[in-house]
């Protein structure tokens, strides 16, 4: 596979080959995976090797995985001011929690929480992401 192509693992310097379902490392359970995309300023590239990804893990019912990358690279795009990539990422994280069946806690509300102060108010992915949410 193409290097472009790669998810970097900030934890070891790794890479992480979307094509498999193996986490690439794990620190105290968290997955510390952000697209070199982003930082090159290819954000609609970032957000969809996330997504396939993410399928990946729901694909395989490896829910806490699909969280980590899911709200990671979210954030990472909400921080960077893409507004509807990280929007759209963070409404695939709020699908997840509903097939995981996941109870509501402190954990997940937190991160959503932490998404939603990160969209800018004008952002049209935002009310729909506040929606969901509550839903």
């Amino acid at each position: 596979m193409p290097k472009s192509r790669r998810l970097s693992c900030a934890c070891r310097g790794s890479t992480y080959r979307p094509s498999s379902l193996s986490l690439p490392c794990s620190s105290d359970k968290e997955i510390h995976l952000t697209p070199p995309r982003i930082t090159e300023g290819q954000y609609y590239e970032a957000q969809q090797q996330t997504r396939v990804v993410a399928a990946r893990y729901v694909k395989s019912a490896s829910w806490d995985a699909a969280i980590d990358i899911l709200f990671n690279v979210s954030q990472s795009l909400l921080k960077a001011g893409q507004g509807g990539s990280g929007g759209d990422l963070s409404l695939f994280l709020v699908d997840v929690y509903r097939q995981a069946e996941l109870k509501v806690d402190s954990g997940s509300k937190g991160k959503l929480l932490a998404l939603l102060r990160l969209f800018d108010s004008d952002e049209p992915t935002r009310k729909k992401f506040i929606g969901e949410m509550i839903g």
